[in-house]
């Protein structure tokens, strides 16, 4: 929610000893090779802040930010975040599928189908995304790459939900109400788990939607406005 961002303007203009990139005294540069005035998204920003301190001329600032922005603008998003969401979502099939059988299944047995199905799972998942991305070599992602990259809300929300089960004592936890009615007290509790599985799903298929119809959305205005561009 935090973000990094430079006034362009002024670094372009005023600046002439880039300490944000190579750094001051004892703060050292930017981890990342980030130069501020082209930063323009988090997924190659630590939140260091030592470009915060180090500029001169207070072109650096600290904002807040609606989480994920990236998802929504789909900024600068290339085949090799494809292929990772292609890995994160194909693991959990057998994460889901597979994991509540060890309890059922042989340990050996359960374990060797597993460990088989979540490595064939990652590497097949992360092939098909490869080749979906595969002819597009440049930053300029096509409709395809943006649709993969837009299924990022949803594979966040699966393996929240899987791990949901793993915080202590969860499964012991319920949420219920309760009223007073002719026939006496009358109550309904739902278990805390399902409640999880239930917010973090409608969630990442609400966002995951959203973002898909973003994608979409600004396809068709560019190809409109390359069509009226060309007439």
């Amino acid at each position: 929610m935090l973000e990094v961002r430079a006034d362009a303007t002024v670094c372009l203009n005023k600046c002439t000893t880039f300490e944000c990139y190579v750094g001051k005294g004892n703060v050292p540069g930017c981890p990342m090779s980030q130069h501020l005035p082209f930063l323009d998204n988090n997924l190659d920003c630590k939140l260091c802040f030592n470009c915060v301190r180090n500029c001169p001329n207070g072109s650096v600032n600290v904002n807040l930010r609606l989480a994920g922005r990236e998802v929504w603008h789909l900024v600068r998003v290339n085949q090799g975040y494809v292929v990772f969401v292609g890995v994160m979502l194909a693991i959990l099939i057998p994460l889901n599928y597979f994991a509540p059988l060890q309890g059922i299944w042989p340990t050996t047995s359960s374990k060797v189908w597993f460990s088989l199905w979540y490595w064939g799972a990652g590497l097949g998942g992360g092939i098909l995304a490869w080749m979906i991305a595969k002819p597009f070599k440049t930053k300029a992602a096509s409709i395809r790459v943006k649709l993969v990259f837009a299924f990022t809300p949803l594979v966040l929300a699966g393996h929240i939900m899987y791990q949901v089960g793993f915080i202590p004592g969860v499964r012991f936890l319920s949420f219920g109400v309760g009223y007073e009615s002719s026939l006496g007290l009358l109550s309904f509790s739902i278990p805390a788990t399902v409640m999880a599985y239930g917010i973090a799903a409608t969630f990442g298929l609400m966002l995951t939607g959203i973002t898909v119809a973003l994608v979409l959305l600004h396809t068709t205005e560019k190809r409109a406005n390359g069509i009226n561009n060309n007439r």
